[in-house]
């Protein structure tokens, strides 16, 4: 459903293609379009640069609720549909039950060696009941009309 564009964590690790060659081939194998993703960026400015170069596929804006952009909060949530997110991911790498742990965090301290792990985010309070703010993120979702993915959380938050 989604692609991880360049740059993503750091310009030190190339993707074999770039963005406008990754939607100009989807363009040419007719897909209707694709969703950039990033674990660290939103991706509004980048595919508003986008659609002007490629025209003629889809080029779906994304946000994906890690720490870095601002973590579980309604307001990240709701500007970033006002500038043209479609798709909301809840936390990845910044999961509650992924502090830490896996590739990722393990590539993460390799890139960034003085890097701290914040707390992990969760979706549930310790009564395992969806938090005020994951609420209004769901409504946010359904009056907006985005996709709401659940990233990487646990299967009791999802």
């Amino acid at each position: 459903m989604h692609y991880h564009g360049f740059p993503e964590i750091t310009l030190d690790i190339k993707a074999r293609l770039d963005d406008v060659q990754v939607l100009q081939l989807a363009k040419e194998l007719e897909m209707r379009g694709i969703v950039i993703k990033s674990q660290m960026w939103p991706t509004m400015g980048r595919v508003y640069h986008l659609r002007q170069r490629v025209p003629d596929i889809e080029c779906f804006a994304s946000i994906t609720l890690n720490s870095i952009v601002g973590g579980l909060s309604p307001w990240v949530v709701e500007a970033a549909a006002r500038q043209g997110a479609k798709v909301v991911w809840f936390p990845t790498w910044n999961a509650a039950h992924k502090k830490g742990e896996g590739g990722f965090a393990r590539m993460m301290k390799a890139w960034f060696p003085t890097m701290t792990f914040e707390p992990g985010l969760s979706c549930i309070d310790s009564s395992r009941k969806v938090t005020p703010d994951v609420q209004a993120i769901i409504r946010l979702a359904k009056d907006m009309n985005l996709v709401l993915c659940t990233g990487h959380i646990s299967p009791v938050e999802a």
